[in-house]
């Protein structure tokens, strides 16, 4: 196999430079930590802002899932892509176009613009997110592999418990949705900065070698597991979009508890089931966790206290934050480099599936079956998932490199 070079700064080999406590890995985490920060800084004002623009319930929804749209479409290719151009320069570009558009966003008039605004953020978001996977998985040891990407992803979930909140401070206390985009403009603008000293990864294949790609789409380990990220994502979609409402039928208004524990048990168990599941055959992670996340979702049907919603909270948290870090290293073990792009971009876009489909497609069941048993749904969607899951993936599946 023919080695190629990248240009563009500095490369690494992970055998000889990897640390935990090393800069470019803190710096890696940093800059995730704030790319999403800058996205879940207006997230949670997003339907007021579009309820302002005049739009109706099925305008946020759209605006709201534009995004989601444009990320899965593109971005299987934009892994292809960052094989050729490098990680570090597709997360240097998905990062500077993620914060300019936020500048137009104080200055739409109108909810079209808004959705075209909104599908190029997702292109945006695709660019960064293919790339970035792409370029944890080269970076870690392969015994160390599911430990580094449970660490590299509890950055989000840290971001998650923190942004959304200051957001929502923020327009309280200026009530201007333009300041606000500015914030985010310049939240997404030092991440962009803290990307610029990193160093490139060091490409052990020929870029020049045609990648057929729906072969490995179609693998069977790749494609169960993305069924199975689906399935869990459905039910984190359902929770994001109706748990406000469903929490305040059954009466219980304090249902903001809810994200705070499942960031506190999500960021626990990311970081120990990703290292468990080195030591392991990552398939008996992945069973039980997403047998949590299937428990989960069936208990809002009982749900009718805090005490309920905070321990549903639990079992959502640690069985999703476990399952994403096994998942995504199952999927880098059965991959070459070259295809780790576009494996990894195809995997992390049924997060977006996901998203969508339990917020728009379950809602069309809600109206049918009502919350409690659209939930208890989900539910039953993501055991058949992982049942079928433990059926076909049936044994320990790695390929081993030289280097690695």
């Amino acid at each position: 196999m023919k080695v190629s070079k990248r240009r563009g700064g500095a490369t690494m080999t992970k055998q000889q430079d990897f640390s935990m406590w090393s800069v470019n890995f803190i710096l890696f985490c940093l800059a995730n930590f704030l790319y999403y920060g800058a996205f879940y800084l207006y997230i949670p004002v997003l339907p007021q802002y579009v309820e302002m623009l005049g739009g109706t319930p099925a305008d946020i929804g759209l605006v709201g899932g534009a995004f989601g749209l444009s990320s899965f479409i593109i971005r299987p290719y934009l892994g292809k892509l960052a094989n050729e151009w490098g990680c570090k320069r597709m997360m240097l570009l998905g990062t500077i176009s993620f914060a300019l558009l936020f500048l137009l966003f104080g200055r739409v008039t109108g909810v079209v613009p808004l959705v075209v605004l909104r599908l190029a953020h997702g292109v945006c978001l695709a660019m960064y997110l293919a790339a970035s996977a792409a370029y944890i998985a080269d970076y870690a040891p392969v015994d160390r592999r599911g430990e580094v990407l449970g660490i590299y992803q509890t950055c989000s979930v840290v971001s998650m418990a923190v942004f959304p909140a200051a957001g929502i401070w923020i327009l309280q206390h200026t009530q201007s949705y333009p300041f606000l985009f500015n914030v985010t403009f310049v939240t997404a603008l030092v991440c962009f900065f803290v990307l610029l000293p990193l160093k490139e990864t060091n490409p052990v294949y020929d870029q020049e070698q045609k990648l057929d790609l729906l072969p490995i789409f179609r693998r069977r380990v790749i494609f169960m597991s993305s069924l199975c990220l689906l399935g869990a994502s459905l039910v984190y979609g359902a929770i994001l979009t109706f748990l406000p409402i469903y929490a305040q039928q059954r009466n219980i208004s304090d249902y903001g508890i809810f994200f705070v524990v499942y960031a506190l048990a999500t960021m626990g168990s990311r970081v120990f089931a990703g290292k468990l599941s080195d030591h392991v055959d990552r398939r008996l992670v992945i069973l039980p966790f997403s047998l949590l996340v299937a428990l989960a979702a069936m208990c809002f049907f009982i749900m009718d206290n805090v005490w309920t919603l905070g321990l549903i909270a639990i079992l959502f948290g640690l069985g999703y934050g476990a399952l994403v870090p096994a998942l995504t290293a199952l999927v880098v073990d059965v991959t070459r480099p070259e295809e780790r792009g576009p494996a990894l971009g195809f995997f992390t876009a049924f997060i977006e599936v996901g998203i969508v489909v339990g917020a728009m497609g379950l809602g069309f069941i809600t109206e049918i079956l009502g919350y409690a048993n659209m939930f208890a749904l989900s539910g039953i969607i993501v055991l058949v998932i992982t049942l079928a899951f433990w059926l076909l993936v049936q044994q320990r599946h790695t390929i081993k490199l030289e280097g690695e």
